[in-house]
């Protein structure tokens, strides 16, 4: 690879760089126009490449600001698996202003995850989901008009590889396991904060499924209470959040009172 020699105390800023560019640069601690000769130099331009947000016509202006271009380096390739990986899109359904905006920061703060689409009610979602094809949805049980349970459970009849996590205030122990039972892959209370609902996203875009220890504790032994292949999770009617006043404090299963 070719290379001008630059005094490197010239500062990268003054370089006429686009502000794509410098982001790039400050990821990859490089301050003057020589330490940028320096890591296509020492690295390649595949450690560029793979910088978060360097597409080919960023690394195209930095190649040339560090004195290279494409044609001296013959051997860089784009090929899939060198490119950044594309980032993660999250529907967020809840009919709080303040919760979706909340949420949406959260996932904002998270460099390989994005929102895709908010919306306030049932009907929405399932608009914005047919739409936008997310890869994730998280949803709240309480909502005007058809409640949280009810649209998971159109929303799973209609996409239902489409992994939904359930982020609300309502009580673990009397919901999750009918948020479950609907076609949702995890549930987490509010008040738990950004770092668990992140780590349940996470866990669902991984295809595992999220709930609390005791929550998961629970489950174990009700499987091991009917050892015949009865499961917790029979479809059975349930409440509506509505009536969360009537609903029981136990956890429902095969047998036991909705």
């Amino acid at each position: 690879m070719k290379h001008h020699h630059f005094n490197t105390a010239t500062l990268l800023s003054l370089a006429g760089l686009s502000v794509r560019a410098l982001n790039v640069c400050a990821r990859l601690g490089c301050k003057t126009v020589g330490d940028l000769a320096d890591i296509f130099r020492l690295k390649g331009a595949y450690a560029v490449m793979a910088t978060p947000n360097c597409g080919k016509k960023t690394l195209e202006e930095l190649l040339t600001v560090a004195g290279a271009s494409m044609a001296d380096a013959p051997a860089l390739e784009w090929k899939a698996e060198h490119r950044p990986k594309a980032r993660k899109r999250i529907a967020i359904v809840d009919h709080h202003p303040v919760t979706r905006e909340g949420l949406a920061q959260w996932i904002r703060n998270e460099p390989d995850l994005e929102v895709c689409c908010k919306a306030a009610t049932a009907e929405q979602g399932l608009d914005a989901a047919a739409a936008m094809k997310p890869d994730l949805l998280l949803t709240d049980i309480s909502m005007p008009g058809k409640d949280g349970l009810a649209f998971i459970k159109d929303l799973h009849a209609t996409q239902p590889k489409l992994p939904v996590l359930v982020i609300s205030m309502h009580e673990e122990s009397v919901y999750a396991e009918r948020a479950i039972r609907a076609g949702a892959r995890g549930y987490v209370m509010k008040h738990e904060g950004d770092n668990k609902v992140v780590q349940a996203i996470r866990r669902l875009l991984d295809g595992g499924i999220y709930l609390s220890d005791a929550l998961s504790s629970r489950i174990l032994e009700h499987f091991f209470r009917y050892p015949n292949g009865s499961s917790p999770f029979i479809a059975k009617p349930f409440k509506s959040p509505d009536t969360l006043h009537a609903a029981p404090t136990s956890f429902a299963v095969a047998g036991d009172a909705v």
